[in-house]
């Protein structure tokens, strides 16, 4: 048992991938091994098709191919037979569109005038000597909103930007208390001596995943020609770690991509125990990740409560509805 955990924390997992890119053509191969190519993992892409395989002791126990195959001439063949076995569609039928001539001696129904007896004029009732009549009001418009309440002019003007005041007073208060809440933090000597062992494991852990053979030979262009400096000018930052392997030439006055690639490095499992162990034997680190995970507990907690007072809330709105509103709901689903 201990040799096993042994071999899969030490011994490498070896990567190799080579691809080549000329204009929309790409052709691609990876292939992973580990134990000495006991285990192997290989893709293998070539313009439009691919193919996926796994292999133990040399057996292979897991194999895919996928995309178009070569030529399409099959294809093509299924695409024509398809359409030689396809129905005729039934042409539409015709629309006839209104006529717009219309007889000028015939009266079209909708100017017919019915003569219909209007009701007499309806007169005032008799107001008797020495009273008024009474005042005529007119009726309240709905549309019309209320002005209760309304306030116009400098008053209204004067709570708007005092209420705006507020809202920015309170949001600079708490950047405040953030920014000191932070700026304690930091300042604190445990934390500055956690904060520097994770960068140190972190920094350890990209040395690690660099690439150990890089190899670029080719030229390269795009439309913009500073994106194209920029991407030249960073593949030759890496000429310390690669020195001659980097060949790209910059092209300016015209789209083209023509590179061919090399990368392959290893991975070993342990490294990433290894740093995994040196941090949790940190109390301070021990001391953030309990209070993260506390965190996080209670937002889901709080999630969950909030979901499921949710669906209470709907269960009771449901269960107190009348029975006539049920039985007709029923009654509905039925007659669909």
């Amino acid at each position: 048992m201990i040799l096993i955990v042994l071999l899969v924390l030490l011994v490498p997992i070896r990567y190799d991938i080579k691809a080549r890119v000329e204009e929309k053509t790409i052709r691609a191969k990876v292939r992973v091994s580990w134990l000495l190519r006991l285990v192997q993992v290989l893709f293998d892409w070539r313009e439009k098709s691919g193919l996926f395989r796994v292999k133990i002791l040399g057996f292979r126990v897991m194999g895919r191919t996928f995309g178009a195959p070569a030529g399409g001439a099959g294809k093509k063949k299924e695409e024509k037979e398809e359409a030689e076995e396809a129905p005729e569609e039934a042409p539409a039928p015709p629309v006839h569109e209104p006529s717009s001539w219309v007889d000028p001696w015939e009266t079209p129904k909708a100017s017919v005038i019915r003569e219909e007896t209007l009701p007499d004029e309806v007169q005032a009732p008799a107001v008797p000597e020495g009273e008024t009549p009474p005042a005529q009001t007119a009726p309240a418009d709905p549309a019309a909103p209320a002005q209760e309440g309304k306030t116009d002019g400098p008053a209204a003007a004067t709570a708007s930007y005092g209420a705006e005041t507020e809202k920015k007073d309170g949001l600079l208060e708490l950047l405040k208390s953030r920014f000191t809440a932070v700026r304690d933090f930091l300042d604190d000597a445990k934390n500055q001596e956690t904060i520097a062992l994770i960068l140190k494991q972190l920094k350890r852990v990209g040395k690690h995943l660099i690439p150990t053979h890089f190899l670029t030979r080719g030229e390269f262009g795009l439309k913009n020609p500073a994106q194209t400096g920029r991407i030249v000018g960073w593949l030759y930052s890496l000429t310390p770690l690669y020195g001659d392997n980097i060949r790209v030439d910059g092209v300016y006055d015209r789209e083209t991509v023509s590179v061919y690639l090399e990368l392959g490095g290893r991975i070993r499992l342990g490294i990433f125990v290894s740093v995994a162990v040196r941090l949790l034997l940190n109390k301070n680190f021990r001391k953030w990740l309990k209070a993260l995970l506390k965190k996080d507990k209670e937002t889901s907690t709080d999630s969950s409560a909030a979901a499921e007072s949710k669906e209470t809330k709907t269960a009771q709105e449901s269960g107190s509805r009348p029975e006539g509103e049920k039985a007709a709901e029923n009654q509905s689903g039925r007659e669909a």
